[in-house]
């Protein structure tokens, strides 16, 4: 655990039939609640890169989606871990809450403001796009098949690459594992074995995109990205800034697609300039 954070405390929520683990840290400087989740992990109860931005600074309320951590078994869907989500606040009683999610934890915060606005005073969204395809596509993300470095392997393999009407993972040599569908290589993955809730996140991300919908979203809106970041590319983050009204965007220079690690004490700082609205 970090030096000097409270010692969270875990509980199991039920809603609709089953129990999601949640982890609560004290309250910080302000008022406000944070609540983070990313949809293919969950945190162990020391904390890490969901709640540890935040500790110190607001409420913290950490949640273990469905089949992770000590959550009943199964897999979520985005929009089911969005429901999820808001049957939690419902159930600890909480009025409003800023959502932060970092990458794969930024589709579920767009979601969110999309389907609940009313519940959210926030977003804090980090290093994340709104379409996970235009990102699959793009040559300068190591998610792509299109990443420079993945091309001599892809077309070592171009026969067993096929397209295909079953989706499904090739192991395309040790480490590195593409997920091939009906029009073609689809993503990269960089891992001696692709977990499930991986595999459960990447059939649902290649379809991802919730490009034109932004404009819907009104509720302010923290953007921290990394100039640096090989895996969402920077682009990313400036069209976010763009089509979201009440956005504010910060750009971590000599930073990749953890910012919230390598420049902790940067971005802490910009997380608590920003819950000081609320």
């Amino acid at each position: 655990m970090a030096e000097g954070l409270a010692v969270r405390q875990q509980e199991l929520v039920a809603i609709d039939g089953i129990e999601l683990e949640v982890y609560t840290a004290p309250p910080g400087d302000g008022d406000v609640t944070v609540c983070t989740a990313h949809p293919c992990f969950a945190e162990a109860a020391e904390g890490g890169i969901l709640s540890d931005p935040f500790r110190g600074i607001a409420q913290v309320v950490t949640v273990s989606p469905r089949g992770l951590g000590s959550s009943s078994p199964g897999n979520a869907s985005l929009s089911q871990l969005v429901v999820d989500l808001e049957a939690v606040r419902r159930s600890l009683g909480i009025d409003e809450w800023v959502f932060a999610g970092p990458s794969a934890g930024g589709a579920v915060g767009l979601l969110y403001a999309l389907q609940f606005p009313h519940s959210l005073q926030g977003l804090i969204l980090s290093v994340t796009t709104s379409s996970w395809p235009s990102v699959l596509d793009d040559p300068l993300s190591v998610f792509s098949p299109r990443y420079p470095e993945w091309q001599d392997a892809l077309l070592a393999e171009s026969c067993r690459l096929e397209v295909t009407s079953s989706p499904h993972w090739l192991r395309i040599r040790d480490g590195l594992w593409a997920f091939v569908d009906q029009s073609g290589p689809r993503v990269i993955d960089q891992s001696d074995e692709v977990s499930e809730p991986w595999r459960a996140w990447w059939r649902e991300a290649v379809h991802f995109d919730v490009r034109d919908r932004l404009n819907d979203i009104r509720v302010p809106t923290l953007l921290l990205g990394g100039e640096q970041d090989p895996v969402v590319p920077v682009s990313n983050m400036l069209m976010l800034h763009e089509r979201i009204r009440n956005s504010e965007l910060v750009i971590f220079e000599q930073q990749g697609h953890t910012p919230m690690l390598d420049a902790p004490v940067d971005y802490q700082r910009e997380v608590r300039r920003f819950l000081r609205k609320f």
